[in-house]
């Protein structure tokens, strides 16, 4: 199982902060999902895998099952908003969405419709990249809401330690190099070489 994204939401009007992981658990007889977030997170070692089965479907920046993302994130708004998002008398709220980095067209268009069928009015993306990799939640929350009105919501989707993120994708090359027919050896002497230019 790939490493869960962490994800923070921050109710504007409440100054109030969740953050979970991104981490769905299904009852393998019944194929329902018992249970969401932190919640899975702390009893990954009680579960029977026989019996209950654990997904990530946010991991590396990217909603790998849009399905299981959408409930999940579903899940985690409403718990942040205080009650669900689309409202017949309030409207719907606007969202601002902190990425780390910027994607693909297609990725990006997968977290947009998710967001719009929670029930958001308007999702704003704001990459991490350009705010500064190393400021904090608190600091990215302040730029976006001097610059942009009516939010309601601000969720963060990343990583707390993102080198887990890089060990994954590490691990990725190396599977995938033995399809390319690259031996170990030939990689290892590759990403020498590549180390050497950044430094």
């Amino acid at each position: 199982m790939y490493s869960p994204a962490d994800i923070t939401i921050y109710n504007v009007k409440t100054n109030k902060t969740i953050k979970e992981k991104s981490l769905v658990a299904f009852d393998l007889n019944t194929t329902k999902i018992i249970a969401f977030g932190n919640e899975v997170y702390n009893n990954l070692e009680n579960y029977d895998a026989r019996q209950i089965a654990v997904a990530s479907p946010i991991h590396q920046g990217l909603a790998d099952d849009y399905t299981v993302a959408e409930k999940l994130m579903n899940w985690m708004l409403v718990r942040a908003y205080g009650k669900r998002l689309w409202n017949a008398f309030l409207g719907r709220p606007k969202i601002a969405v902190i990425m780390s980095a910027p994607m693909g067209n297609v990725p990006l268009k997968a977290f947009e419709d998710l967001f719009y069928s929670c029930g958001a009015s308007d999702v704003i993306f704001i990459y991490k990249s350009n705010l500064g990799n190393a400021c904090s939640f608190e600091t990215a929350v302040s730029e976006i809401l001097q610059k942009n009105e009516k939010i309601a919501l601000i969720v963060e989707i990343g990583k707390d330690d993102p080198k887990e993120y890089v060990k994954e994708m590490l691990d990725e090359l190396e599977t995938q190099s033995r399809y390319w027919g690259v031996g170990n050896e030939e990689l290892l002497s590759m990403l020498q070489q590549k180390c050497n230019t950044m430094l």
